[in-house]
């Protein structure tokens, strides 16, 4: 690759402080908000368990997703054009052709297609979990619209933890839309907490605090922890 040539794909990392800072953060977060909502709208309508939308409203973006401490990111894999081929990107996305960037504080989505956003991953700091001492990543805001990306996201994200002499990964899923089986495929365990969170049955509720506040399902349904040492 040359400084020249022209990509299809950027990957995009955006770190928590952005969104905080940036004069533009309304716009950011009103922008990744609806991205991220898509996202999982797919999941929530595929599974029929949860009722609510994932981000509650733009004011609680960064608490949902936790992406405001030292350290917190949010990576988005983006297609360079309005009129992008599917194929054309995956393949550039596989064989490595994409350019790599951090956002500041001057970020704008102001000419930006929600369709051209791929795929997001967001982590948090999180130290020492029940079975791994020393500092590792929460995963969050993990959404995929296109084939492959997903895939591409969980591996890269593992290769920039390891570079970066983390412990461990880890994640807290919701058992009844299969991703426990999705993430054991990129060697997660399971910690053996689950945790089930019952409904209240007059108002759809969620209750307890194992989730963010807020949450409305159509039953009673588990949450498990997950991780993946590094070391």
């Amino acid at each position: 690759m040359t400084g020249t040539q022209k990509h299809n794909l950027t990957l995009l990392k955006i770190p928590g402080h952005v969104f905080i800072e940036s004069p533009n953060s309304h716009k950011i977060i009103s922008f990744l908000t609806k991205v991220l909502n898509t996202g999982y709208n797919r999941v929530k309508v595929k599974f029929g368990v949860i009722n609510s939308t994932r981000i509650k409203n733009e004011t609680a973006f960064v608490n949902d997703l936790g992406i405001k401490s030292s350290g917190s990111f949010l990576w988005l894999v983006i297609a360079n054009d309005k009129d992008f081929d599917p194929e054309v990107v995956l393949k550039d996305l596989q064989e490595g052709l994409y350019e790599t960037k951090e956002a500041g504080i001057d970020l704008s989505f102001d000419e930006l297609d929600q369709k051209q956003v791929l795929g997001t991953i967001g982590v948090k700091p999180k130290i020492d979990s029940k079975l791994s001492k020393g500092k590792g990543w929460e995963i969050t805001g993990f959404t995929s619209f296109l084939k492959g990306v997903g895939k591409f996201m969980i591996t890269g994200l593992e290769k920039l933890a390891i570079e970066q002499d983390l412990n461990f990964l880890f994640a807290t899923v919701i058992q009844e839309h299969e991703l426990v089986p999705y993430y054991a495929k990129y060697g997660y365990k399971e910690t053996g907490v689950v945790i089930l969170l019952e409904v209240d049955p007059e108002t759809g509720r969620v209750k307890g605090d194992a989730l963010e506040d807020g949450i409305y399902a159509t039953r009673d349904f588990h949450v498990a922890e997950l991780i993946k040492h590094l070391k």
